[in-house]
């Protein structure tokens, strides 16, 4: 057999980052949160030569690693590309073309062969539609099978106009939803856009929980390419596809990545080992055994607090109102959804990555607002009933006081509030039957005289780092941790010196938390040099691609010429092994 190639997909988030010259395809999926810890992961194995998918391996054959440690494949499953199961698929590109989408359209024209290839190698008879838009539905093109004229159409896009964010993406989707599709065929619609949608205002009077029903209806999945916003991710994983952050990677390799997630003939799924919902990336790698063939990949684990908006939206978890704010214990600070008060439809939810046994739970609204018979909140307990509690008299706090204290692992919580009414939540506090907080909340309330202490000890780890006692300095580091486990220098610190006891997957564990971290406090300092030791340590073991994708995360975080540099060494290596 010739050496094949390797795509992997998932339905975590991945960054495809090939080897060989004979992987061409490089593929970005993103983690779906209601998987994790388990990751489900989708692999393309076809012939270097003749691109065809081979069929006939084990999943001994597969060795799998995340953050450089060996996991093991649970529920291997082989996709035949002459099962009759394999469905014919029609693929709807919804696409922003204002004016900041000109290389996302170039690229879409690039891609187009390597995409349809991929779909027909895969068994698939495929047709490909698009619907482009800005304030409105601009063109709408019926599905085709000729390449070429998929092409044309792509070609009459036009990239103007559109400085006034939002834009129109709900009726573009509805609209493409008219369009014929086939009976027999799966359906993909795939949004790419790089602003928020307008929703019940002047320009259209739907609202996205409408147009999610109504293509779910059609057994429509959608994957989105956008901003990282709440209302992306809660709308893909609501329809079965996967959100992909539209600045993570080029979009030509996004396009690669979803060709590959809908051709893909092998699935998989692990248990990570690292079971923190914390909102990091982790690196998947895939090789071949006895063979040449290897890919690696990126997911981000989903965060412990998820929720269904926040305002300033576009600050990511540097916002003022994301949800992690009702963990910290400070009545100041504050969860905000941003769409609140104009529909019934907002949520915030907790996954916690081991089983709590959980006998009260509490939920303290924000300054100024307060919980009565129409504004209020209900609990739901591992998807079960919605719980009414007991409102403070003073309507400032609620309480779920549980019939019996019961093993937990999702804390659900909906927000009902009437026409033009607000409700923020300030903190929810979330009890074992002793009467003390689940780790997961008690670790984000450290006291002053915590951090303070937390200070000393990391300067001493690091006074220790450098007189070359490094056993010393981890210790040190561990316990700075210990009086703040929000410590992010202390975990880049760490990672610093796992890395330098060779300890890699170590190295990047704690460095990972050192961006978690810092991407929730605006550490931007952190952020750069923690990405750039995870990238020092995907470099030594001669993970390039993965080296690569940290570097430039790096210096998009904090540009500076060390970044850049390794950036250019990187890519020189890279074509090294392509030659």
């Amino acid at each position: 057999m010739r050496s094949p190639f390797i795509t992997l997909v998932s339905g975590a988030a991945l960054a495809l980052l090939p080897h060989y010259s004979f992987a061409e395809t490089r593929v970005q999926v993103n983690a779906n949160a209601n998987q994790f810890p388990y990751v489900t992961v989708r692999v393309r194995v076809a012939d270097s030569k003749t691109g065809k998918a081979v069929t006939n391996l084990s999943k001994d054959k597969l060795l799998v690693s995340e953050d450089l440690s060996k996991v093991e494949i649970d529920d291997f499953k082989i996709f035949d590309s002459h099962d009759s199961k394999n469905p014919n698929v029609d693929v709807m590109f919804v696409f922003d073309q204002t004016g900041s989408m000109s290389d996302e359209i170039a690229a879409l024209l690039q891609k187009t062969h390597k995409f349809a290839d991929m779909l027909a190698q895969s068994g698939s008879n495929f047709r490909l539609g698009l619907v482009s838009f800005s304030d409105k539905t601009e063109k709408t093109f019926d599905y085709t099978a000729d390449v070429e004229q998929f092409k044309k159409n792509v070609s009459t896009l036009t990239a103007n106009g559109g400085d006034d964010e939002p834009e129109n993406q709900l009726d573009a989707l509805l609209d493409a939803s008219k369009i014929a599709m086939r009976p027999e065929a799966k359906r993909v619609f795939i949004l790419v856009t790089d602003a928020s949608y307008h929703f019940q205002d002047s320009i259209t009077k739907q609202r996205p929980e409408n147009v999610i029903k109504a293509l779910k209806d059609l057994g429509i999945q959608l994957h989105a390419v956008g901003p990282e916003l709440d209302s992306y991710k809660s709308m893909s994983q609501s329809l079965a596809g996967n959100f992909y952050d539209k600045d993570s990677d080029d979009f030509s390799s996004i396009v690669s990545s979803i060709g590959g997630e809908i051709s893909a003939n092998y699935q998989f799924s692990y248990r990570s080992p690292r079971m923190l919902n914390d909102g990091t990336r982790r690196a998947v790698r895939v090789a071949m055994q006895g063979d040449a063939a290897t890919d690696a990949a990126q997911y981000v684990a989903p965060w412990f607090t998820t929720a269904s908006s926040r305002r300033e939206a576009s600050r990511g978890d540097e916002s003022p109102y994301a949800p992690h704010k009702v963990l910290d214990g400070d009545p100041a600070t504050a969860w905000y959804p941003s769409e609140i008060g104009l529909a019934d439809n907002e949520w915030l939810h907790f996954a916690l990555p081991t089983e709590r046994t959980v006998s009260k739970v509490t939920v303290k609204a924000a300054q100024g607002h307060v919980f009565d018979d129409k504004t209020k909140v209900t609990l739901s307990v591992d998807g079960g009933d919605d719980l009414s509690g007991e409102n403070a008299k003073d309507g400032t706090s609620v309480t779920f006081n549980l019939a019996k204290p019961v093993p937990v692992r999702q804390l659900h919580f909906d927000l009902h509030v009437p026409a033009g009414g607000q409700l923020g939540i300030a903190d929810i506090d979330v009890f074992l039957p002793d009467g003390s907080l689940i780790p997961e909340i008690d670790m984000h309330h450290v006291t002053v005289a915590s951090r303070e202490s937390a200070k000393d000890i990391n300067a001493r780890g690091e006074k220790a780092y450098h007189a070359n006692k490094i056993d010393e300095s981890v210790k040190l580091y561990l316990s700075a941790i210990n009086a703040d486990p929000e410590y992010a220098q202390a975990y880049s610190n760490l990672g610093l010196s796992y890395w330098k006891l060779k300890q890699y997957p170590d190295s990047v564990t704690a460095n990972r938390s050192a961006i978690a971290l810092g991407k929730q406090q605006g550490n931007l300092t952190v952020m750069a040099s923690s990405y750039f030791n995870i990238a020092k340590t995907f470099e030594e073991q001669k993970e390039y691609k993965q080296a690569l994708m940290n570097f430039w995360w790096a210096n998009q975080t904090t540009p500076k010429p060390v970044y850049e540099k390794a950036i250019k060494r990187m890519n020189a290596l890279i074509a090294k092994d392509a030659e």
